[in-house]
């Protein structure tokens, strides 16, 4: 249920909000319900209700655009149902209770997850209030349902944890950060330089075409609740092309069927806006990735990093210069067993080839209910 929306953006740009269903299907169905504003070449306006669908389809991502009828309302209720393998799309204008059927779909009838979108593209903005959010499913379950720990909560609980191994990066001649270094495994070492500096450990990663990293692997094996805190400073990052973006990340990754990746992420996009956000990675059958960004925030100062997993639930959390203290960005439910040696990381990726991605590393801290050593 919202009301007062308004979009002002450029020519050729949009701005709108969008109620989205996620499916877990072997497409990766998306599912959209979008109230748009378009301004088009010569400031012509245009007003609408768009359903859509995205899909993966022979490692490519699809887009269909339904019939999208006029709609000026500024306030309304935007639905989605689903009944069986059919999935409706409804809007009601105002404070209307009489729902207009704007398209159906068939679907599976896997696990679904939803979000609510605000957004615009180019120079401009969108704005809207935000009334209610009502959930009705046979089930539901996951972080919605449950309330989230404070930072003075997951500190306290941090201070429990009775196993810590710390690193510092700072102030070591090149032999003692040379040594420091073989206490972690590499990760596209080739790929990136690592340059040992009275503050902290750099490490430059040249741009590529495809999907590459290099970074720290931690090599101990992980059991338990534990929190790892990376310090950093991002002295270097590039805008991309449309739709690329450069990163560094703290990654924690489960060995499930679906091997599940939660991430910590600070990226660069093509339009030069710095974000700090939390990332829930799986693979489908396929051996596609799907990426979901559940939240974001501008940040253009980041110096901390840090994932906190208490019992399945994994916190993400990050600090600016600019704090006097961490933010939660945002928690996943993800798995409990063990996490593996290798499975936890420190990732630089820089986009393009003509790009590099430049930041250092000052401190990284592990705590732990129990820290395995490698033999």
């Amino acid at each position: 249920d919202f009301d007062q929306f308004h979009s002002e953006v450029e020519s050729g740009a949009e701005g709108g909000i969008k109620l989205a269903a996620f499916l877990n299907d072997e497409r990766g169905s998306e599912h959209y319900l979008c109230r748009k504003h378009f301004v088009f070449p010569q400031n012509r306006e245009e007003q609408i209700i768009q359903p859509a669908l995205f899909q993966k389809r022979e490692g490519e991502t699809q887009y269909f655009f339904f019939d999208s009828p006029a709609e000026e309302a500024v306030s309304g209720r935007l639905r989605l149902v689903r009944r069986g393998t059919t999935l409706f799309s409804l809007f009601a204008e105002g404070g209307s209770d009489f729902y207009r059927l704007m398209h159906r779909e068939t679907v599976t009838q896997d696990d679904a997850r939803f979000r609510f979108i605000i957004e615009h593209n180019k120079s401009g903005g969108t704005s809207v209030l935000l009334k209610s959010l009502d959930v009705r499913a046979e089930r539901v379950v996951g972080l919605p349902v449950e309330p989230l720990k404070t930072i003075v909560q997951l500190d306290a609980e941090r201070s429990k944890l009775s196993a810590h191994r710390a690193w510092d990066f700072r102030q070591q001649t090149p032999e003692e950060g040379a040594a420091t270094l073989r206490e972690f495994g590499g990760f596209g070492r080739s790929l990136g330089t690592y340059t040992h500096e009275p503050e902290g450990l750099r490490v430059d990663v040249a741009g590529t075409t495809n999907w590459t990293a290099s970074g720290l692997i931690l090599r101990q094996q992980i059991e338990g609740d534990f929190d790892l805190a990376l310090e950093l400073d991002v002295l270097h990052m590039e805008p991309c092309r449309w739709r690329n973006e450069s990163c560094v990340m703290l990654q924690s990754e489960f060995r499930d069927k679906q091997w599940t990746a939660i991430e910590a992420k600070y990226s660069i996009r093509h339009a030069g806006d710095r974000l700090v956000e939390n990332q829930l990675r799986r693979q489908r059958q396929s051996g596609h990735n799907d990426h979901l960004i559940l939240n974001s925030q501008p940040s253009d100062d980041l110096t901390l990093l840090r994932l906190a997993r208490r019992g399945d639930v994994i916190y993400q959390i990050y600090q600016n210069s600019s704090q006097k203290s961490p933010m939660v960005l945002g928690a996943i439910q993800a798995r409990s067993e063990p996490v593996l040696p290798g499975d936890l990381k420190t990732l630089i990726h820089t986009e393009d080839t003509d790009r590099t991605t430049s930041v250092r590393f000052r401190t990284f801290d592990v705590w732990a209910e129990k820290l395995i050593e490698p033999k």
